[in-house]
């Protein structure tokens, strides 16, 4: 303890953050975050930060008619893990836009609160998996393709960093998993049990062909346990040190 009666403020901020709750705004050592101010609770439409947010929504929403418009497999569209993501992001953005204009401070600001985590680790890492292993020059570079394969991820940051001040948690990371762990329990399913792909490619039944758990599971377990293992906490990581910088306190302790 302080002089003044105060505990110390821990050496490593990493590890301090294994004594923080998933959502309290106490963070022993550093001092209580203003949540009203991080998510911009109840300041209203009409403000600045309220009408980037409604605009980043409409944004979204735009892309994501045009992507499901040009889509020719429509009934197919949510079986791939960047419509998962895209769908998630614009949970956040709307939860995000609700939560300014309505003063709440339950369920909603804690479901922006995880949901940011999910959007913003998530969005980034799809969108590098997308255009460095499934990308190919015969797509093309399209509206819809950029906004829905980083596009949106981009405005999620903006929604979550610059307009709020999101203090995001790396116990956050259970959430990522477990959205991880689901889209590969489908994947393997889809694979081996429905084994249909309307879009062509060589096999015609692997979502992606990248996680072919049939014809080559070696390669999917590795594929999949770098994604679970490495790159979620590797982006978890990186997007908690993003939000250190710009958290708000009522008090900071010295």
């Amino acid at each position: 303890m302080s002089p003044a009666g105060k505990k110390e403020k821990p050496k490593y901020r990493c590890w301090a953050e294994s004594s923080f709750s998933f959502f309290d705004a106490e963070e022993p050592g550093y001092g209580t975050v203003d949540l009203v101010r991080s998510f911009n609770v109840g300041k209203g439409l009409a403000t600045f930060r309220g009408l980037c947010k409604f605009a980043i929504v409409v944004v979204s929403i735009i892309a994501l008619a045009v992507d499901l418009y040009e889509d020719p497999f429509n009934y197919f569209y949510m079986a791939y893990l960047t419509r998962w993501t895209l769908c998630n992001c614009l949970a956040y953005l709307f939860a995000s836009l609700i939560l300014t204009a309505i003063p709440s401070a339950g369920f909603l600001l804690k479901f922006v609160w995880t949901w940011a985590s999910l959007a913003t680790v998530h969005g980034i890492m799809i969108s590098l998996l997308y255009w460095f292993l499934d990308w190919v020059p015969e797509y093309g570079v399209q509206f819809h393709n950029v906004m829905t394969h980083g596009g949106v991820a981009f405005l999620c940051y903006v929604n979550a960093f610059v307009l709020d001040r999101t203090p995001i948690r790396l116990k956050h990371i259970a959430v990522n998993w477990f959205w991880a762990v689901c889209y590969l329990i489908w994947s393997i399913i889809h694979n081996t049990v429905i084994m249909h792909n309307p879009h062509f490619d060589d096999d015609d039944d692997a979502i992606y062909d990248v996680l072919k758990w049939r014809t080559d599971t070696g390669s999917a377990v590795i594929l999949a346990c770098v994604v679970v293992f490495v790159a979620v906490p590797l982006f978890q990581t990186m997007v908690w040190a993003i939000s250190l910088p710009g958290r708000v306190y009522l008090e900071i302790l010295p």
